[in-house]
């Protein structure tokens, strides 16, 4: 037998032996099938295992799920007898977490056993900086010129924080996967603590302490002052404050601030008498007669009223050279012009708001005017003026950022 005829045998031998193991499968696969079937109907019964065992290879038509979600696409597979499938995403930038095809495509003719694959539509976005802790004008600067960020897709809203400074950055809505023309990145930003640690006055000016509690918001109605004779602390300085030095103090509930000054080692000279009910004339009149600086002495509420209480009670005994008193007057229903019974000097050293309220409160309008200085506290009165009924303040913002108290004006109710 020559080398051809030999391969050609050989060949015949090959196709013969391969037409027999494919037969030999589809035996075993028959009888394993088989073997399957008759294993699920007697577990679970004949008619389930009869629909499981043949529905679980049926051509099925993949159904068209575009536009869908992903929880609509599943259920309508599922409909068609489908019961695997897997979520691709793409990156889109419209008709975001809807279904944009499958594989099979729609209309395709496959087992129903076969895993489907949905492509979802997601949009992936920039990513921005975090702005915690930064200030709210270079975070805006930063939207707007390096994210190019729409001005009016920038929303900054505020609220109390003990941790994080004034002007600054709590939080944010939005920093990853941003959309730069349609999102609204909302800046939610420090009004700084609501509550506030009183700080340690001992030894310290009675003045200095006076200006530094009117500069965080506390209302002078809220300080009561009384003198002790103290051979350790000079006269005119601060013995103790209470609350407690480090105490949180809440300015919304105008809690008592009680000081105790101290008068030295020299013996008080006057008592001081009681004022309820004098004009300020002559509770004026009454004090410098004392032996009290006139400057010592300063009104709350309208001048041209009756003094209503006095932050130093009657008889308590003072230092006439180192006294300092405030006189609260009532205010007259019959005043006419409330401004020019306003006792300017009062309002230097108070903090805008505490400012602003009295005024309106007494019938008073106001017009705030920022004033860029590093001398003066933030938000504190400098000086006020009077601009025929209305009275302007000009109030002290740093100069190493923009103004956070806007020119703005408040109107007294005439009621």
């Amino acid at each position: 037998m020559s080398e051809k005829q030999k391969t050609r045998v050989n060949k015949e031998k090959e196709v013969k032996n391969k037409a027999e193991r494919s037969k030999m499968k589809s035996v075993f696969s028959y009888i394993g099938k088989s073997l399957l079937f008759i294993v699920l109907a007697a577990g679970i019964g004949a008619g389930t295992a009869t629909y499981l065992f043949f529905r679980s290879s049926q051509d099925v038509i993949v159904p068209d799920v575009a536009n869908l979600t992903k929880a609509q696409a599943a259920e309508k597979l599922s409909e068609k007898g489908f019961n695997s499938y897997k979520v691709v995403e793409t990156d889109a930038a419209s008709n975001i977490n809807k279904i944009s095809r499958s594989n099979p495509p729609a209309g395709a003719i496959t087992k129903n056993q076969n895993t489907i694959t949905l492509f979802l539509n997601v949009y992936k976005g920039t990513d921005i900086s975090n702005f915690t802790g930064k200030t709210a004008a270079d975070a805006v600067n930063t939207l707007t010129n390096d994210f190019q960020i729409p001005k009016n897709h920038i929303k900054i809203e505020y609220a109390y924080n003990t941790s994080i400074a004034t002007g600054q950055v709590i939080k944010q809505n939005k920093e990853k996967n941003v959309n730069l023309e349609n999102d609204t990145i909302i800046l939610t930003v420090s009004k700084g603590a609501e509550l506030i640690k009183l700080e340690n006055p001992v030894d310290k000016p009675f003045t200095d302490v006076q200006a530094q509690l009117l500069s965080v918001g506390i209302s002078a109605n809220a300080l009561h002052v009384t003198y002790q004779n103290d051979s350790s602390i000079a006269i005119g300085n601060v013995i103790s404050i209470s609350p407690a030095v480090n105490e949180w103090y809440d300015l919304a509930k105008n809690t008592p601030i009680n000081l105790v000054v101290s008068n030295g080692t020299t013996v008080p000279t006057i008592k001081v008498p009681n004022l309820t009910g004098n004009s300020y004339a002559q509770a004026l009149a009454t004090l410098t007669g004392l032996g009290i600086d006139p400057s010592h002495i300063s009104y709350s509420g309208v001048q041209t009223g009756t003094v209503q209480s006095q932050t130093i009670p009657a008889n308590q005994l003072v230092d006439k050279g180192n006294v300092y008193l405030t006189l609260n007057m009532t205010v007259p229903k019959s005043a006419q012009k409330p401004v020019d019974m306003i006792d300017l000097n009062s309002l230097k050293g108070l903090a805008v708001q505490n400012a602003e309220n009295l005024l309106v409160t007494a019938g008073v309008s106001v017009q705030i005017k920022p004033q860029q200085t590093n001398s003066t506290p933030e938000n504190t009165v400098i000086s006020a003026s009077k601009n025929g009924d209305t009275i302007d303040l000009l109030v002290a913002v740093p100069t190493n950022n923009p103004p956070t108290v806007p020119s703005s004006s408040s109107t007294a109710n005439p009621n």
